[in-house]
């Protein structure tokens, strides 16, 4: 399996909601703050699926060793029953927080259930955490991955469905529900170098924010993910909080570079991505 998520600055919306959120801080509109929910749980819900894929390539000793590629490091213990159908892989943290490779502290487990390889038409991954944090934020929910074939380009493709909640140490909670595809456009004839690998994804998300605000957010064009660059590469998306005026940001034209720009009540922000 050559995982989407291996590394890249985490991900697809969490970094697109969170410039937005930036460029809102400077309206001084607490009403936005919603924003940087959504993207802390973009952020939650690929850092499980990015765990997974890695317990699932099934090079288990360089998890136990800690490499720097490795979210986990020496602090999961990882149990993969392939022997049952549906298989299972559970990712196994601890009871107490452990500082992993990434500088989170993280306890609990994630669960995977799975029926297929990643490649496979018609397979279903179903990730699940359990008793699951991450620096004291708790991610409850579910994430499904199913790989629905080629489509009328000739490119696997895949409907990916999250309906999560993540409660602050604080105790306030935010909802976040997600619907998208993604689309393997480069690279699936390569077994080996997911460096090639490219992904367009498309797609929708709400959610209520620890405030109690309600946002939706869709992708305008495709955003265009290339494992070989930290950064999204071009594609643009809307943020809409209830009753508010709607956010806009655009990655660019395709550049490898932390540049994008973002749209709020008419005027044009460049935001540099961390």
């Amino acid at each position: 399996m050559k995982p989407l998520t291996s590394g890249k600055s985490l991900l697809l919306m969490a970094a697109a909601l969170g410039m937005a959120f930036v460029s809102c801080k400077k309206e001084r509109d607490n009403d936005y703050s919603a924003a940087n929910d959504n993207a802390l749980a973009e952020r939650s819900f690929s850092d499980i699926e990015s765990i997974s894929d890695q317990a699932a390539d099934g090079n288990l000793t360089s998890y136990k060793d800690g490499l720097d590629q490795s979210i986990m490091g020496k602090c999961a213990t990882i149990t993969h029953d392939t022997t049952t159908t549906p298989r299972s892989l559970v990712v196994d943290f601890g009871t107490v927080n452990c500082l992993c490779n990434d500088g989170r502290n993280r306890r609990g487990k994630i669960r995977v259930s799975y029926n297929g390889m990643y490649r496979d038409p018609g397979s279903t991954h179903s990730i699940t955490p359990e008793d699951y944090y991450v620096n004291d934020y708790k991610i409850e929910g579910l994430k499904s991955v199913t790989n629905m074939g080629y489509n009328s380009s000739n490119h696997l493709y895949y409907n990916i469905t999250v309906d999560g909640t993540v409660t602050a140490p604080d105790g306030k909670s935010a909802t976040w529900k997600s619907d998208r595809v993604r689309e393997w456009v480069e690279g699936e004839s390569t077994l080996i170098n997911w460096l090639d690998d490219v992904y367009l994804i498309t797609g929708t998300a709400s959610g209520t924010g620890a405030n109690g605000n309600g946002y939706n957010a869709a992708v305008k064009t495709p955003l265009r993910v290339e494992l070989s660059c930290r950064w999204i590469t071009s594609g643009s998306f809307e943020l809409t909080p209830d009753g508010k005026d709607p956010i806009t940001g655009d990655y660019g034209n395709g550049n490898c570079d932390n540049q994008a720009t973002v749209v709020f009540r008419g005027k044009t922000y460049n935001v540099t991505l961390k």
